[in-house]
C-alpha cells in the first residue's frame, strides 16, 4: 500500500512540476503585447513647402506594453524603417505603456499587403497588414434626406470584403422639444455582415439622424475569445482599416 501511495505522489509531483514549467515558459514567451491600427489618410503636411499635400498616405497608430518598461527602437514596414512618434520619447514616465503613431509630416506610399515589425529594447512583434476595400453600392431602406417616422428603423446594406465593419452615426434633437437646447448622441454599430440596422427604439424623438462613415476592418473580431494575429516576443492585435465617409442625413418626425 505504501509503495502504491509513493508512486502516486511521484506522479502528482511530476504533473505539478511540468505545469509550473509550462506556465513559466508561456509568460517568458509573452514579453510584449500590442494593438496597432494601420489605415490610410487623404493628406499629409509637407514641412519644406509649409503646406498640406492632398495625397493619400498610409497611416498607423498603436500602443505597446512590455514585461518591463522599454522603448521602441524602430518600426519597419516591408523592409523599410518608417518614422514614428512615441510617448516614451516625449515623456519616459509612461508607466509601461507606449503610444505611438506616424508623424503628420511623414509620407508612406500606399500598399495593399505588407509586413510590419515593431522592435523594442526587449524584443519585437510582427504581423501582416492586409488592407480591405472601401465599402461600395450603399443602400438604405428609405430615400436619402427622407423623413423617418418615430419608431421606424433604418437598414443599411452595402458591398465590401472585410472581416467586419463599423458604422458611425449621430442623432441630434431638441431638449425638450421645440427649444433651442440641442442634444447630440453619437454611436457606432459593429457587424460581421454587409448590413447594419439602426433600431426603432433609437429613433424615438424628432430630430436628425446622420450616417457619418462605414469603416472596413481586417483583423481579429471584437469579441471575447478572439486571438491576436501578431507574433514574435509576445502577442498583438493588428488591424487594417479603410474609412468611407458618408455624411448622409435623415429627418425623424412624429
Amino acid at each position: 500500500m505504501k509503495t502504491k501511495i509513493f508512486h502516486i505522489l511521484i506522479m502528482l509531483t511530476a504533473f505539478v512540476s511540468c505545469d509550473e514549467t509550462s506556465t513559466i515558459v508561456e509568460v517568458e514567451k509573452n514579453k510584449l503585447f500590442a494593438k496597432i491600427i494601420v489605415s490610410t489618410y487623404p493628406s499629409y503636411f509637407d514641412p519644406d513647402s509649409n503646406r498640406v499635400i492632398h495625397k493619400t498616405t498610409m497611416d498607423f497608430r498603436g500602443e505597446i506594453i512590455g514585461e518591463r518598461i522599454t522603448s521602441i527602437e524602430s518600426i519597419i514596414i516591408g523592409n523599410k524603417s518608417v518614422p514614428f512618434i512615441d510617448s516614451y520619447s516625449i515623456d519616459p514616465k509612461n508607466y509601461g505603456v507606449i503610444n505611438f503613431n506616424k508623424p503628420v509630416e511623414a509620407y508612406i506610399e500606399p500598399f495593399r499587403t505588407d509586413k510590419i515589425t515593431i522592435k523594442t529594447g526587449i524584443g519585437e512583434l510582427e504581423g501582416i497588414i492586409n488592407m480591405p476595400d472601401s465599402v461600395s453600392n450603399i443602400r438604405y431602406n428609405h430615400n436619402l434626406f427622407d423623413t423617418l417616422q418615430i419608431n421606424d428603423s433604418l437598414e443599411i446594406s452595402f458591398e465590401g470584403n472585410a472581416n467586419y465593419y463599423v458604422l458611425n452615426y449621430w442623432i441630434t434633437y431638441a431638449i425638450p422639444p421645440d427649444t433651442n437646447l440641442i442634444y447630440i448622441a453619437t454611436g457606432e454599430i459593429i457587424s460581421k455582415t454587409n448590413k447594419f440596422t439602426i433600431s426603432s427604439y433609437m429613433l424615438n424623438k424628432s430630430g436628425i439622424l446622420a450616417i457619418n462613415s462605414i469603416k472596413s476592418f481586417n483583423g481579429p473580431y471584437l469579441e471575447e475569445g478572439s486571438l491576436g494575429n501578431m507574433n514574435g516576443d509576445g502577442k498583438g492585435f493588428l488591424y487594417s482599416m479603410v474609412n468611407q465617409g458618408l455624411y448622409n442625413y435623415f429627418y425623424i418626425k412624429k
